[in-house]
């Protein structure tokens, strides 16, 4: 089975929809509308930049600090996203993002605990966030609670049944309860939501070499691969299909067969 990945970067704070309480928070507010059109376009230094701009002239401003942690953490830089974080957190306790983010910063950095306790205090603030279920199904099933994963996944799906890393992480874990034909159901909906859910194509592709089908999975895991070509495991799922695949093939000598006594 694929390892899980329902991991989601949450949106940024859209500075228009938080007034300005005085000049110096206006100007904040401006940096930091500068700031998310940077980081629209990629240019994640020049939106860091805008931020700290306006972190200087208003220090309250969470938004600015969350956004900030955004740009860091897409940089790679988790240590100072997670900064970021803490300190929009500290401003603004309530503000359920900034949890979330915390949690996949801390997911990866590999602190599974901690990860788990803030995807906990997010649904608690907000329970119909469903990529909050996804996260969190995604590190109970790291960490070995696949029924609690299973139970995360299918409230993200109830919540949002548009949500195609969910339908393809819950496929792998009914793969692992053998129980086939839902597998295949989940995986097959995630790539009709979204074709190019490499996780799902491996999940799918496990589903049908257990169900003896290793043509149809070699071409699953074919394009997972093209998608995704630093899926290891994916590769080795795809030397066990060649080898079902050669099994099912009539073997000759290419010569005439020598006649056995009886």
């Amino acid at each position: 089975m694929r390892r899980s990945t329902c991991i989601f970067l949450l949106l940024i704070v859209n500075a228009a929809v938080i007034p300005a309480q005085n000049s110096r928070a206006a100007s904040a507010r401006s940096y930091v509308t500068r700031g998310n059109t940077w980081l629209s376009k990629g240019e994640l230094d020049r939106a860091i930049a805008d931020y700290e701009l306006a972190i200087s002239s208003d220090p309250s401003f969470y938004g600015a600090f969350y956004n900030r942690g955004v740009a860091r953490e897409r940089k790679g830089d988790i240590a100072a996203a997670l900064s970021d974080y803490n300190k929009t957190i500290e401003l603004n306790p309530l503000f359920v993002n900034a949890y979330l983010n915390r949690g996949i910063a801390l997911f990866e950095q590999g602190d599974l605990k901690a990860a788990l306790s803030d995807f906990d205090r997010g649904i608690q603030l907000d329970p119909r966030e469903a990529k909050a279920y996804c996260n969190r199904g995604t590190v109970r099933q790291r960490v070995g609670d696949t029924d609690g994963a299973l139970v995360d996944y299918t409230e993200a799906i109830r919540l949002d049944r548009g949500n195609d890393r969910a339908w393809g992480n819950r496929c792998g874990l009914h793969y692992l309860k053998h129980d086939y034909a839902t597998a295949l159901s989940d995986c097959n909906q995630a790539l009709l939501l979204n074709p190019k859910n490499d996780v799902a194509l491996g999940n799918r592709g496990m589903v049908r070499k257990a169900k003896g089908d290793a043509a149809g999975a070699i071409a699953d895991f074919d394009e997972a691969l093209r998608l995704n070509p630093s899926a290891t495991e994916v590769y080795r799922s795809r030397g066990v299909a060649y080898l079902l695949l050669d099994q099912e093939k009539p073997h000759t000598s290419g010569g005439q067969l020598k006649p056995e006594m009886e």
